[in-house]
């Protein structure tokens, strides 16, 4: 008989991949804060705990390959970046969300610009059809999107709202993958 470790795990299980959620929160917390030398070492444990309970090929372990990835690129560690992209979008590409495996061709698109490659990013934007725009000034946001994002948060400015979506924040969303993105717009403006 299979066990389903998601559904019925054991307290093994359930506690290294309580670790893994708490490692990898506290180093999107210390990324934030500019601490890259320790929130590596707290993502390099989430994704430690992962492999080892987990495995390679799951989303939830794409998640921290990705996080790994975003935060070489702000440390300008592009090599480390580009591997642990790689295996982000490999396994993004197979399974799950396909917004979240645009992130992770974004990100390493980003990569091959921060190095002057500017055909491999075209080429790995283009890889599929499906995208994760880059340029959060000028992205066009669907009606829908933007009219969900005014519901969850309102600017104090007046005749201003302002959103702040942030899907790597809390990882018990199990795609979560992308940066915290800003959008403004002006209230008189029909979305």
């Amino acid at each position: 008989m299979h066990i389903n470790t998601h559904i019925n795990p054991t307290p093994a299980y359930a506690m290294a991949m309580g670790e893994a959620i708490q490692n990898n929160n506290e180093g999107l917390a210390l990324k934030g804060r500019g601490m890259y030398e320790a929130a590596e070492q707290k993502y390099l444990r989430a994704l430690d705990l992962k492999l080892t309970h987990i495995g390679e090929n799951t989303i939830t372990t794409a998640l921290s390959h990705n996080a790994l990835g975003e935060l070489y690129i702000a440390m300008n560690r592009l090599d480390d970046a580009e591997k642990h992209l790689e295996l982000a979008v490999k396994i993004r590409n197979a399974d799950g969300p396909s917004f979240d495996a645009a992130a992770s061709r974004e990100n390493l698109a980003t990569v091959y610009e921060m190095r002057g490659d500017l055909k491999a990013a075209k080429q790995m934007r283009k890889s599929t059809g499906k995208y994760a725009c880059g340029n959060y000034d000028v992205c066009p946001i669907p009606r829908s999107l933007l009219i969900a994002l005014k519901l969850i948060t309102v600017s104090s400015v007046p005749g201003k709202f302002s959103t702040r979506m942030s899907l790597n924040t809390v990882e018990s969303a199990p795609y979560a993958s992308l940066s915290t993105r800003t959008y403004h717009q002006s209230a008189n403006t029909t979305p």
